[in-house]
C-alpha cells in the first residue's frame, strides 16, 4: 500500500512540476528584524521591553536632550514618547505593556522619589504614589491583559513588598509567608490572577507562585549551588513560571511547571554561567531572556538557544542582523511570533529592536520561505527515508 501511495504521489509530483505556474514559487511571509531607533537628542540608548500580548505594541525607554523617557513603539507609529513624570530627575522606563497595547506602565523619578506610573493616550502619564509607611518606591513589571491589574514592587514600613496594584483597590501587598524579610513582583497571567516573582526567606531566596486561594507557594531551587531561584514571567495561562535559579556552574535558566518543578534549563556553552528566561508566551512554550551577553530562545524541542543563531540559521535574518549583537531578549507576544529586546548596533550604540516571526506557511516543507516543487521532493525524500 506504502509503494501505491509512493507511486501516487511520484506522479503527482510530475504533474506539479509540469504545471509550471502552479508551484512556481509561492513565497511565504517572512521574518523581519526592526531596530526601533531612539529619540532626537542626547547620547543614542534605547531599549525595547515587554511586547502587548496581542504583539502590536512595545514598551520601553528611549534617551532625548533631557535625558530617559519611556517610549510606546508600533509598527505604524514608530518610536513616540510618552514623556516622564514631573519633579525628579528624567529617567523613566515604561515596562508593562496591557493586551492591546493601550497601556503602558513602569517607573520613573517624581518628586516623591522612584514611583510607578500608568499610561494611557487619553490621560497620559498618571503616578501610583506607593504603599504607606518606608522609604518612597514603586514600580510596575507586568499588567494583565485589560491593564486592569499591575504588578511590581512597594515599600511599607518595614521592606520591599510585591505587590499588585488595580483600578478598583490601588496597591495591595500579596500576603506575607512566615519569615519573609523582602519580595518582589515580575510577572503575571492573562487575568492578573497568577503571579510571580521571589522572596527572601531564612537561609533561601525563592520563586514563588501566588494565587489569591492558596498565597505565595515557594518554588524551591535546582540542584547545585546556593539556595538561590527567582521568577520572571508566568504564561497567560498561569501554568508556567520562567526564571533563573542557582546551580553549581551558575545561575541557569529555569522552567517551572506543577508536572515537572522547576527545570534546570542551563546556559549557553562558552559563555558566563549566568542566564535567565525573562518572559514566556501563553502557555509556557517558548521563553527568552539571555545567556551572559547573549539573547536566547527556549522552546521544550530545542532547549536553550541562541536567539541571534536561529533568527540566521532558520529565518535568513543574516543581512539584517550583519553588525548587531542582541545581548537581551526581554519581551513576547502570546503567539511567541513578536519578541523584542536590546543590543549592540552596528554603530556600536545600545538600541532595542522588535523581531516578527511568520506564522508557519502551508507547503514549506523544506522552510525555505517559497512553497514549490523542491518542498514536493523533500517530502517524498523525507517519505522514502521513513522520516515522520
Amino acid at each position: 500500500m506504502e509503494i501505491t501511495m509512493l507511486n501516487d504521489m511520484i506522479r503527482c509530483a510530475g504533474a506539479v512540476a509540469a504545471c509550471s505556474g502552479a508551484l512556481a514559487g509561492v513565497c511565504c511571509a517572512q521574518a523581519t528584524f526592526t531596530p526601533i531607533g531612539d529619540l532626537p537628542g542626547g547620547a543614542f540608548a534605547s531599549l525595547a521591553g515587554r511586547v502587548s500580548p496581542d504583539g502590536t505594541a512595545v514598551g520601553g525607554f528611549a534617551t532625548d536632550a533631557t535625558g530617559v523617557v519611556a517610549i510606546r513603539w508600533t509598527a505604524s507609529s514608530g518610536m513616540v514618547s510618552l514623556g516622564d513624570l514631573s519633579g525628579g530627575a528624567v529617567d523613566t522606563g515604561g515596562i508593562a505593556v496591557s493586551g492591546y497595547g493601550c497601556l503602558v506602565a513602569g517607573s520613573g523619578y517624581s518628586g516623591n522619589g522612584l514611583e510607578a506610573f500608568r499610561w494611557t493616550e487619553d490621560i497620559g502619564l498618571v503616578p501610583l504614589g506607593d504603599l504607606p509607611g518606608g522609604a518612597f518606591q514603586s514600580h510596575i513589571y507586568d499588567s494583565s491583559h485589560s491593564g486592569s491589574v499591575l504588578v511590581g514592587i512597594g515599600n511599607d514600613a518595614t521592606d520591599q513588598r510585591a505587590v499588585r496594584w488595580t483600578r478598583a483597590g490601588g496597591w495591595e501587598v500579596l500576603d506575607l509567608l512566615p519569615g519573609e524579610t523582602t519580595s518582589d513582583g515580575f510577572g503575571c497571567s492573562a487575568d492578573g490572577s497568577v503571579v510571580t516573582g521571589l522572596v527572601v526567606l531564612p537561609g533561601s531566596v525563592q520563586a514563588y507562585r501566588w494565587t489569591q486561594a492558596e498565597g505565595k507557594v515557594p518554588l524551591g531551587d535546582v540542584d547545585g549551588g546556593a539556595f538561590n531561584s527567582g521568577g520572571a514571567d508566568v504564561s497567560d495561562d498561569g501554568s508556567t513560571v520562567v526564571g533563573y535559579a542557582s546551580a553549581d556552574s551558575g545561575y541557569v535558566a529555569m522552567v517551572w511547571t506543577q508536572a515537572t518543578g522547576m527545570v534546570n534549563a542551563g546556559y549557553l556553552a562558552g559563555d558566563e554561567a549566568y542566564a535567565e528566561l525573562w518572559t514566556t508566551n501563553h502557555d509556557g512554550s517558548i521563553a527568552v531572556g539571555y545567556s551572559g551577553s547573549q539573547a536566547t530562545i527556549w522552546t521544550p524541542q530545542h532547549g536553550l538557544r541562541s536567539l541571534q543563531t536561529v533568527l540566521i540559521n532558520d529565518h535568513g535574518l543574516g543581512a539584517a542582523l550583519t553588525g548587531w549583537t542582541l545581548s537581551e531578549a526581554i519581551g513576547i507576544s502570546s503567539n511567541g511570533r513578536v519578541i523584542a529586546g536590546v543590543g549592540t548596533n552596528p554603530g556600536g550604540d545600545q538600541e532595542g529592536w522588535v523581531v516578527t516571526l511568520p506564522e508557519p506557511c502551508p507547503g514549506d516543507f523544506n522552510g525555505d520561505g517559497t512553497v514549490n516543487t523542491l518542498d514536493v521532493l523533500a517530502f517524498l525524500n523525507a517519505w522514502a527515508a521513513g522520516c515522520p
